[in-house]
């Protein structure tokens, strides 16, 4: 070679040796460290999103079944009292959440259904919901238009036939008790 220090140069300048290649592999691991930390962080990041706005709208439920309750006449700690108990309820027989059995307690409540009777009916209403393949709301609903006689639900949940119905004189509403109601969904479910 012509300049016989250039080598030399190059060799100090360059990543060679043991310290070079430790050195290397230590910034490869930051820089996949970093890029792990960022999916990390995108998924923790959407999931305390997530349970944050899930956690609005479960306390946002509560307020609004609760006041449902209290404008039926109950206080304000019983109706948290009922709430839990009928979720709890729901929860401990089946594997629906606590948030689709206080849906079910307000379908229930807004159907004029007393939190009492909603208690007496939860096992049926989930049984009922399982029963006919729907969700826990859906049943609810339909029991508590059982509840009030109404044809077209007691056909629905095979309590009656459109015969029977008919036969009882108004085929929009038949006299048959809340009991009887859960009687022969309780036979049948």
């Amino acid at each position: 070679t012509l300049f016989p220090y250039t080598t030399l140069f190059r060799s100090s300048t360059t990543k060679t040796g043991l310290f070079a290649k430790a050195q290397e592999k230590l910034h490869l691991s930051l820089a996949n460290l970093k890029e792990g930390f960022g999916v990390v962080g995108i998924a923790v990041g959407a999931y305390l999103k997530g349970a944050v706005v899930s956690a609005t709208s479960a306390e946002k439920s509560t307020k609004q079944l609760t006041n449902t309750l209290v404008n039926q006449g109950m206080s304000a700690s019983d109706a948290k009292k009922n709430i839990a108990s009928f979720t709890d309820g729901i929860t401990k027989m089946s594997d629906y959440s606590k948030g689709e059995a206080k849906s079910a307690l307000m379908a229930l409540a807004e159907k004029g259904i007393s939190a009492g009777n909603a208690l007496k009916a939860e096992g049926t209403i989930a049984n009922t919901a399982a029963g006919m393949n729907t969700d826990l709301v859906s049943a609810a609903n339909l029991v508590a238009d059982a509840y009030h006689g109404k044809g077209k639900a007691l056909v629905s949940l095979g309590i009656l036939s459109k015969a029977e119905v008919k036969n009882m004189g108004n085929s929009e509403k038949a006299g048959i008790s809340m009991a009887e109601v859960q009687n022969r969904l309780n036979k049948r479910f």
